[in-house]
Order: C-alpha cells, then sequence, then structure tokens
C-alpha cells in the first residue's frame, strides 16, 4: 500500500473517531460548568442536580447539534433529501421503529433472564433500570427534548452523518455500516445497552447506506425512543402492552426489509450504480 494511501486512511479514520470525543468533550464539560454554577453560586442540592439531567443533556445536546450541522456542511458529506417521504418510505420505517424496539425486547429479556448470574450483566440491568427509573421523575418536557428530539438528531448526525461517512471514505460496503453500528453501541457504555444499541445501530447503517437519507433515520431513530418514553397521558399498561406486542410482530418484517435493502445494494454495486 503506497504511504499516501496510508495516510490517507488513517486520516479519515482519526476524523471518523474525532466528532465523537468532541461530543464527550463537550457534553462532560457543560455537565461539569453547569454543577460547578449550580453548586457553588446558585448552592443546588446534589439530589435536585441529578434530576436536572435530561434538561443539562438537552442544552448540551443543541449546542453540538449546530457544530455537527456546521461541521457536515463544510464537508459537503451527509446527504439530506429536500423531498418529501413516499408512502413506501413512510410504512417501511414504522415497521423499521417497531422492529428495532421488537429486538430491543428480546435481548433485554434474555439479559434478565438468562444472563442475571453474569455479574457484568447483571449489575449492567440493575444500573439500566435505576436510570430509567430516575429519567421518568425528571419534567417530561426535558425528557421528551433530551431522549425523544434532539438526541435522537444528533446521534444520527454524529453516527450516520459523520463517522459512518469517514469510514466509507476508508473501505466501501459493510465496512461503515457494522463500524458506525458498533460504535453507536459501545457509545451508550452500559453493557447491558450495547447490545440492541448496536444491533439498532448496524440496521439504521443500512437503512442509510441504501437511501442516503439521514431525515429517514432521524424519524426512526426519534419514533423508537418515543415509544420507549411515552408521555404520562399515554404510558399506560394498555398502550405498553400494545406497543411489546407489536415490535414482537414487527422483528419478521424488519429483517426483511433490512434484508432486501442489503440485498438491492448489492446488485446496484454488481451493476456498478
Amino acid at each position: 500500500m503506497p504511504t499516501n494511501e496510508k495516510t490517507y486512511i488513517l486520516k479519515n479514520l482519526i476524523m471518523a473517531v474525532l466528532p465523537v470525543f468532541l461530543y464527550n468533550i463537550v457534553s462532560y464539560g457543560f455537565f461539569a460548568i453547569y454543577s460547578y454554577m449550580a453548586f457553588d453560586i446558585f448552592g443546588v442540592s446534589e439530589e435536585k442536580l441529578y434530576l436536572q439531567s435530561s434538561m443539562i443533556d438537552s442544552l448540551s445536546t443543541w449546542l453540538l447539534f449546530f457544530i455537527f450541522v456546521f461541521w457536515l456542511w463544510k464537508s459537503g458529506q451527509a446527504t439530506v433529501r429536500k423531498e418529501k417521504f413516499e408512502r413506501n418510505q413512510i410504512a417501511k420505517a414504522t415497521v423499521l421503529t417497531f422492529g428495532f424496539g421488537g429486538i430491543s425486547i428480546l435481548w433485554l429479556t434474555f439479559a434478565e433472564d438468562m444472563l442475571n448470574t453474569v455479574s457484568v450483566f447483571s449489575e449492567s440491568m440493575q444500573s439500566f433500570d435505576e436510570t430509567w427509573a430516575t429519567t421518568a421523575e425528571e419534567p417530561y418536557f426535558w425528557v421528551l427534548m433530551s431522549v425523544v428530539i434532539i438526541g435522537p438528531i444528533v446521534e444520527e448526525l454524529l453516527f450516520r452523518g459523520l463517522v459512518f461517512q469517514y469510514l466509507e471514505r476508508v473501505k466501501k460496503g459493510w465496512f461503515p455500516i457494522v463500524l458506525s453500528g458498533l460504535a453507536f453501541g459501545l457509545w451508550h457504555e452500559e453493557p447491558v445497552q450495547v447490545v440492541y444499541t448496536a444491533l439498532m445501530g448496524i440496521g439504521l447503517g443500512i437503512v442509510y447506506a441504501k437511501t442516503r437519507d439521514l431525515r429517514l433515520v432521524m424519524a426512526i431513530h426519534i419514533c423508537n425512543n418515543f415509544l420507549s418514553t411515552l408521555p404520562p397521558v399515554l404510558d399506560t399498561d394498555f398502550v405498553q402492552e400494545g406497543i411489546y406486542y407489536i415490535s414482537l410482530l414487527m422483528i419478521i418484517p424488519t429483517l426483511f426489509i433490512l434484508w432486501k435493502m442489503c440485498a438491492e445494494m448489492k446488485e446496484s454495486r454488481r451493476k456498478g450504480l
């Protein structure tokens, strides 16, 4: 491999990792500054600060939104289409939204029932449950902003927008799909969460590779998170049970859609399109 080609590959691998580090630096830095001001200047208690996590996260994520949009605009990499979604796209996105949720349900059920003797997963599951219990105590407006709206948008700008595109410069095909998906999973840190988010990340990578439409993966991600973070008025046993069974039923159609997308991309590459 020529030296200039090695340099090109190394440069793009570094650029793929850089926005992930930037996200963490901005998030942790914003939280540290806010915590310092809350504790030392305004005298906010630690317990009250903990219940403001979603608010702090959403504010720092909005800052990252503008940074990543500017980055993508300057680099001219990611594609954001302007035309309206077709009915076929909306139908597929709906199936994928529930299907990804169904895969998450299967994994979490398996982890809770079969891996409860493995300390890494049992402790992670407990931590995961405690985090969601705390989130439920926060004002829903900030949870909605953080988990459902701005969070998924920025995560897609990051992983399907920046990370995917730089990895694709290194090698096309499955390389950016799998690596950006695994990076998305590992980025969530919590072991029990890493597995299903990595699978979802790979699935979203397939969708993006096929459609080249960031809006579509953002919409799927937003709706998926909404189903797991419903507003109090919809968070009833009846609604939750409906989502549970529909999500499980949509797993097979989801796998079929992803398989078909992969087959179409393979055929396009074969024809040199």
